[in-house]
């Protein structure tokens, strides 16, 4: 038996598949009703993310997304016409060697985002550099990977088109993303 023929191979890919399936429907649903937002902001979370878009006259679409090893999960999306929005630091202290040579953890710099929504929906995105890569609409050029309604190469998980943020560029990060608001 092969390496890429082993049955935890196969179970991966089957899982890529039955996600990227979610994933084109969703963004069939939001092409087709005209819902896909001008700018996103998407940070991963766990295999998937949660992240926000805005549309032109300035209104949100909060997102949610399922990872790989999600299988009931779904992807959401909520409409809201206004949101109020602070942050909070965070800081996670490095563990051990801080990740020499494999051994201990990586610490991460970076912020809670908390966004209070109009009809009183709250939700808090955390940003940590080295655990969590972000996708936003202001520093790529080419479409967000979610709304694309043709099938992913190899089903890919959008979450594998994120950027890591360098620990050095967190506050560049924070007021990116205090702006995306704005």
């Amino acid at each position: 038996m092969g390496l890429f023929d082993s049955p935890e191979e196969k179970e991966r890919k089957a899982k890529l598949k039955a996600l990227e399936d979610k994933r084109l429907a969703f963004a069939q649903s939001l092409n087709a009703d005209g819902k896909v937002p001008a700018k996103v902001m998407l940070f991963a979370r766990e295999g998937g993310f949660v992240g926000v878009g805005r549309y032109p006259d300035g209104h949100y679409l909060y997102l949610e997304g399922p990872g790989p090893n999600e299988t009931e999960g779904t992807f959401f999306a909520q409409e809201h016409l206004h949101a109020d929005v602070s942050t909070e630091e965070q800081m996670v202290a490095s563990q051990g060697m801080g990740g020499v040579l494999g051994f201990g953890k990586k610490g991460g710099i970076g912020f809670k985002l908390h966004i209070h929504f109009d009809d009183g929906d709250y939700r808090v995105i955390s940003f940590l550099t080295h655990e969590n890569s972000v996708w936003e609409s202001a520093t790529n050029k080419k479409a967000c990977p979610l709304f694309t309604t043709k099938r992913r190469k190899s089903d890919a998980n959008v979450v594998w088109d994120f950027a890591m943020i360098e620990p050095r560029n967190a506050e560049e990060m924070h007021s990116r993303t205090m702006a995306f608001f704005a």
